[in-house]
């Protein structure tokens, strides 16, 4: 634990001589490195449910930050009030290091709808991408230490209710993920939480999955049966309301947790095509 909160100390006090007041408008992310060298990086990025899964699995590391119940996988994880704080006064300041990082804006109503516009993960291939990629590109900026990248993309929970114009859409900025921003790394995309009462009668959501698995078989990580065995036991529960949408932290650490071991094993291999297999 020492160790740990060494490192993030060591973290905010360099990002403290950049910065020089507190902001009570938007959140503060800050990626930064744990200098051990590691073979894999993973970096999830997603809208809410990837911020609860975060969350999940801050609950979740040992004194030397590593995640129980993965091999090889680091997170070391302080959410304070330090450099940002929401309108109501609430920690809005995030700070990351290790070989497992969030793609997260924060805790103001306008920084999770930027998360979840579609215009997060967008790529021209020409240099012009939206602030996720930004994000992502900082996470391997600051990590040089991390030999090889896995980008696992839960986006588009908003954009699926537009059915394959959205899926064509995120399937034309995945290809410039692959082909021009983040070429040496591999991506995988998970399909969304279909089986939630907000997609249950959709349609369109089901194709805009179809249109993603289509173009990348072997990076598509259908996971419709997993939500399927969990709905809706195991759904977010607030005030002892159903929330329709969201799951618990054991869902969440047991989805990522899978995908990660299943990426370690060769099981998920979205190289596979390349290699003849």
């Amino acid at each position: 634990m020492k160790r740990m909160m060494k490192m993030l100390s060591a973290l905010l006090v360099a990002v403290c001589i950049l910065v020089t007041s507190v902001s009570e408008a938007n959140a503060v992310t800050l990626y930064g490195t744990d200098n051990i060298e590691h073979e894999e990086g993973y970096i999830i990025v997603g809208e809410s449910h990837v911020v609860l899964t975060m969350n999940a699995y801050a609950q979740s590391i040992d004194a030397e930050g590593y995640v129980e119940g993965l091999e090889d996988v680091q997170f070391f994880f302080n959410w304070d009030d330090s450099l940002s704080v929401t309108e109501a006064g609430a920690p809005n300041t995030f700070m990351m290091s290790g070989n497992l990082f969030f793609v997260v804006e924060g805790n103001l109503v306008a920084e999770g709808e930027k998360q979840k516009n579609k215009s997060y993960i967008y790529s021209d291939g020409q240099g012009n991408h939206g602030a996720g990629v930004e994000k992502i590109h900082e996470i391997m900026e600051q990590n040089p230490n991390i030999k090889h990248w896995n980008i696992i993309s839960f986006q588009g929970a908003v954009s699926a209710l537009e059915g394959n114009v959205a899926g064509k859409y995120y399937v034309n900025s995945y290809r410039n993920w692959i082909d021009y921003e983040f070429p040496k790394a591999d991506l995988y995309i998970v399909s969304h939480a279909t089986m939630t009462k907000f997609y249950r009668q959709s349609k369109v959501a089901k194709d805009f999955d179809k249109e993603l698995k289509k173009a990348f078989p072997e990076r598509f990580l259908d996971y419709t049966a997993f939500f399927k065995e969990r709905y809706p036991d195991q759904m977010l529960d607030p005030d002892q309301k159903p929330d329709s949408i969201h799951w618990n932290n054991d869902t969440y650490k047991a989805l990522f947790d899978d995908i990660i071991t299943k990426i370690q094993s060769g099981e998920y291999d979205c190289n596979k095509e390349a290699k003849g297999e």
